[in-house]
Formats: structure tokens, C-alpha cells, sequence
């Protein structure tokens, strides 16, 4: 999936981006440079509080409001390519054995700056 998505974005020039992955769910998320990457810097993940307040005023008295309003910055281990490959490092991580054993994995900190 990772060599199929680099293909496309290769394919498609400078407009998209390899923006996000995680790799036990094998997705790659290729993104419109223009419209997430602020600043050199990915904003793929949602402000949920921010898109409740937008909502919510929307339904009060029909403010609009775009994307960008609630965009948040993708953490460090979601990036593609980040050591984590998409797994949040504060969460357990499980693998089931050949023998259909559930066994937590241990965490390995990485250099980019969560955990």
C-alpha cells in the first residue's frame, strides 16, 4: 500500500502529499498539499471540540464555516513514515499469536517526540 500510495502522488506532481499512515490498517492518506499542509506542517486530524462549537452556532443562527475553522495538526507518530507507523503511543498494543493468544506489545519510544 505505502509503494502503491507513493506511486500516485508521484504520478499526480506537486499538488498531494503523503500526509498520514498507519500501517496495521494498511492506509495511507494522500492529501491536497494546499489544504492540509500549513506552514510545512500536516493538519489531517479533527478539533472536535472546535467542530462542535462551529456546529452548533451554525445551527443557532446559520454562521458557515469551512475546514480549516477545525483542522488540527496530525501528531508526530501518524505522519507517514514516523517510527510509530500510525499507532498512538499511550495506547496498548496487541498482537494475536499463531496460536490465537492475545499478547501486549511493548513500546519502543521513538525520536519523534511521543513518549
Amino acid at each position: 500500500m505505502r509503494k502503491f500510495a507513493q506511486a500516485i502522488v508521484e504520478r499526480v506532481g506537486d499538488d498531494y502529499g503523503l500526509a498520514a499512515e498507519h500501517v496495521h490498517s494498511t492506509c495511507v492518506l494522500v492529501a491536497k498539499k494546499k489544504d492540509m499542509l500549513i506552514d510545512g506542517v500536516w493538519h489531517t486530524w479533527i478539533d472536535y471540540p472546535k467542530f462542535d462549537e462551529l456546529i452548533q452556532r451554525y445551527y443557532r443562527d446559520g454562521t458557515s464555516f469551512a475546514t480549516k475553522d477545525y483542522m488540527a495538526r496530525t501528531p508526530e507518530w501518524a505522519l507517514f513514515d514516523a517510527a510509530e507507523q500510525g499507532f498512538d503511543p499511550l495506547e496498548t498494543r496487541f498482537r494475536r499469536t499463531k496460536t490465537g493468544k492475545m499478547v501486549e506489545i511493548e513500546y519502543k519510544a521513538s525520536d519523534s517526540g511521543c513518549g
